[in-house]
C-alpha cells in the first residue's frame, strides 16, 4: 500500500499531478493524497476479499469432487484432427466444424504436437551425433 504513496510522492517531486476526473481528486494537496490512500486501502481490501472467496470456492468445489478446466478430447478424436490437418489438408475451421470443437482447441493440440515432435527430433539428433565425430550442427 505504501507503494501508492511513494508513487504519488515521486510524481509530485517531478511536478506531475495525478487527477481523477470521475472522483474529482487531485494528488497535489494533503486531502487529495489522504483520499487516494483511503481509496487504495479499500481497493486492496477488496482484492484480498476476492482472493479469499476464490480460494474458498475452489476448496469447496474440490471437496465436492468438481473437476475444473476444459473437457479433454479423446485420443481418437485428437488423432482424427491431426490426420485431417496434416494429411487431409483441411483448414482448422472446417475441422472444428466437423468435429464440433473450438478452433482454439485444435490450435492448442497442434501446438503441443509440434513441441513434442521437435523434442523427439532433437533427442534423435543428439543420440545420432553422440555416436559420430560431428560435434556441432547448425539448423537454419
Amino acid at each position: 500500500m505504501f507503494k501508492l504513496l511513494e508513487l504519488i510522492e515521486q510524481f509530485n517531486d517531478s511536478d506531475i499531478q495525478l487527477v481523477s476526473l470521475h472522483e474529482k481528486l487531485e494528488t497535489d494537496s494533503l486531502i487529495g493524497r489522504l483520499l487516494c490512500m483511503i481509496l487504495g486501502f479499500v481497493a486492496e481490501s477488496e482484492l484480498e476479499n476476492l482472493r479469499f472467496r476464490t480460494r474458498e470456492g475452489l476448496r469447496k468445489a474440490k471437496e465436492k469432487g468438481v473437476k475444473l478446466g476444459a473437457k479433454r478430447i479423446s485420443k481418437k478424436k485428437e488423432e482424427r484432427i491431426i490426420q485431417q490437418y496434416l494429411v487431409g489438408g483441411l483448414s482448422i475451421r472446417k475441422i472444428a466444424k466437423t468435429e464440433q470443437i473450438s478452433t482454439s482447441t485444435i490450435v492448442y493440440r497442434l501446438t503441443v504436437l509440434t513441441r513434442y515432435t521437435k523434442t523427439l527430433v532433437a533427442q534423435a539428433l543428439e543420440v545420432y551425433f553422440r555416436n559420430t565425430k560431428i560435434k556441432k550442427i547448425r539448423i537454419l
